[in-house]
């Protein structure tokens, strides 16, 4: 599993999580 944390529109926060 991966989580991965960038910078979205708008100044919030993206957090995406890939099941493997």
């Amino acid at each position: 599993m991966h989580v991965k944390e960038r910078e979205g529109t708008k100044g919030k926060r993206e957090v995406t999580i890939d099941q493997a």
